[in-house]
């Protein structure tokens, strides 16, 4: 297990790895044109800032009824995405910002 498998595995593993104010700050509420872009081949993942990248990846889980097909807790969700953000290396190519605009033409198609 690498470093990043053990980050992961400890803010999935321990609820308590990331404290529940940082988690409510990292995600920003949508509006609904955000929302609607989600459904937009011409997404464009580089407009948006990293609490807006969060929750627009927490709704295509939300979308694609991910928390109650996996038995996930909408709580633990964020946990992993902001892990995962925090956890991407700040690459030119590929980061969070590559990791949603992925995410999301995955979900359109």
């Amino acid at each position: 297990m690498d470093a990043l498998d053990a980050a992961l595995a400890d803010v999935v593993l321990d609820p308590t790895a990331l404290s529940d104010a940082e988690v409510a700050a990292a995600f920003s509420p949508l509006s609904p044109a955000q929302s609607a872009a989600l459904d937009d081949w011409s997404f464009d993942a580089h407009q948006y800032a990293d609490a807006e990248l969060l929750s627009l990846s927490l709704a295509i889980f939300l979308r694609l009824s991910a928390y109650a097909s996996l038995h996930i807790p909408e709580p633990s969700m964020k946990r992993f995405l902001l892990a995962v953000q925090r956890h991407y290396h700040p690459n030119p190519y590929h980061n969070f910002v590559h990791a949603v605009d992925v995410l999301q033409a995955t979900y359109y198609m």
